[in-house]
């Protein structure tokens, strides 16, 4: 019987490109032993992820001189541990925090955790090409002029399509009124290393920074690292949230896989960023022959001037199929059956192409001929898929509605009830919908208009026609 390992081989032999993460891409000259051979356990010489005082407690400490930071915990359960950690340690129980409408889910299971009472921000959006823009410096001052008693201002940047918020400015007003700032940086892990990218949240005054090493860097999936950037938080109260939520048996082929990482940026990153940026130089050469698509930030949308995007990290290549008879799933599709390339998301007007320092010119060069024949192939056709997410009214927090009893009901005919479950796409893992957000008309429209586009839609682990909502008290 074939197992997994079965079909992970067979994948890796069929000559599908991944322009995806994790950031390897899969190249196997960065050498390492059969798993098998190296994988251990805390036996004596190791050290101890969670008291590190030897030689995990180095390699941390390599990160944190390489990234500049107070200090840099490696993770291998992924960002979202870091991202549990990190609120978990800057607020108690009961807290009002501050955060952006389009983070991680991850940040929305950590307001269930700490029972904590979000005060969102609604991103800036962009309905040119259908994607959140950046948070808004303003929205943020008048919400924590608003919510003085918030503990932590939470955002995302870069976001899913690399859109960069003001991080130095929004730092600076959440210090002013002695609140945190924690960003999830899982997509940058990147930046700030090489002047082709954009600074990173670490060095613009974020206190608490996660990031995905595995995203866009050469390290294994599921590893990543936690920043502390600063003395308004104790590190010893994120590492004991840390021991608390990670595995007590962290695997030493991930955290070997981190320190191989950090090394080789410390030893070859200014040769391998600089070819990665030539790399996308020579890409923007080629997408400006298209016609119909658009790429977000190359060609001439590079020109445009744009007040809903502060920044943008130029490694996400986000093409936009609005305004043409090609869905995002359609485009994914021909890029599939035509260049053997995977992408790495799917919407409903735009699919995501994620590079890494170690993408190969002939991934870029499968990538840039499929979308040009695509280009050749579609016609213009005014856009039908409704663009702009709406957004439920929080009528409890979250806590409060997985605490309550529920009854599972058919999503289509869920308009004017209580969710009590996530519906999301999955990639991103932005939350749609929210427990103890109301359920519109137009958010059902919207999810089922995104699944007719072929957009993946998850609600909680359910089959996607039902939704598990409040139950209704009994008259």
């Amino acid at each position: 019987m074939k197992d997994l390992l079965d079909y992970l081989e067979e994948y890796s032999a069929s000559g599908f490109y991944p322009m995806h993460m994790p950031g390897h891409k899969r190249n196997t000259t960065i050498q390492m032993p059969n798993p098998y051979a190296i994988d251990i356990t805390e036996i004596d010489g190791f050290d101890n992820l969670h008291h590190a005082e030897d030689l995990l407690k180095a390699g941390m400490q390599r990160t944190a001189d390489l990234y500049k930071t107070i200090q840099s915990f490696h993770l291998v359960n992924g960002s979202t541990v870091g991202i549990l950690s990190s609120i978990l340690a800057g607020t108690k129980r009961g807290d009002t925090i501050i955060m952006a409408r389009n983070c991680h889910k991850a940040i929305y299971n950590a307001l269930i955790l700490n029972e904590l009472n979000p005060v969102y921000i609604l991103p800036e959006y962009d309905e040119s090409f259908d994607i959140n823009g950046s948070i808004s410096v303003e929205k943020i001052r008048a919400v924590i002029e608003e919510n003085p008693i918030a503990k932590m201002v939470v955002i995302t940047s870069p976001t899913y399509e690399g859109v960069i918020s003001d991080i130095q400015t929004i730092a600076n007003l959440c210090h002013e009124k002695g609140m945190l700032l924690f960003v999830d940086e899982a997509h940058g892990a990147h930046l700030g290393l090489h002047p082709a990218f954009p600074q990173s949240a670490v060095s613009q005054g974020a206190d608490l920074v996660v990031q995905s090493l595995h995203k866009t860097l050469p390290s294994l999936t599921q590893t990543a690292v936690l920043h502390v950037c600063s003395d308004r938080i104790s590190v010893e109260s994120v590492r004991k949230k840390l021991e608390v939520l990670e595995t007590s048996s962290p695997s030493y082929v991930l955290m070997a896989s981190i320190e191989r990482c950090v090394n080789i940026l410390i030893e070859q990153g200014e040769e391998l960023f600089s070819a990665w940026q030539e790399q996308l130089a020579w890409f923007g050469t080629k997408v400006k022959n298209l016609t119909k698509f658009r790429v977000f930030g190359y060609a001439e949308e590079r020109k445009k001037s744009n007040s809903t995007f502060y920044g943008f990290d130029s490694s996400k290549l986000v093409i936009s199929t609005k305004g043409t008879d090609f869905t995002g799933a359609k485009l994914a599709d021909l890029l599939r059956r035509e260049q053997k390339i995977e992408p790495e998301m799917v919407s409903a007007n735009y699919i995501i192409a994620m590079t890494s320092l170690y993408d190969s010119h002939e991934g870029y060069k499968r990538l840039a001929e499929g979308v040009l024949l695509a280009d050749k192939m579609t016609q213009a056709q005014k856009s039908k898929i409704m663009v702009q997410p709406p957004v439920g009214r929080m009528v409890i927090n979250l806590a409060q509605a997985q605490q309550s009893e529920e009854e599972v009901i058919a999503f289509s005919k869920s308009a004017g009830r209580t969710a009590k479950d996530f519906v999301f796409a999955y990639p991103p893992g932005i939350p749609i919908l929210a427990p103890g957000e109301k359920i519109s008309t137009e958010i059902i429209e919207y999810v089922e208009s995104l699944k007719g586009s072929g957009v993946k839609i998850e609600v909680s682990g359910k089959e996607n026609h039902s939704i598990a909502v409040i139950k209704k008290a009994d008259k």
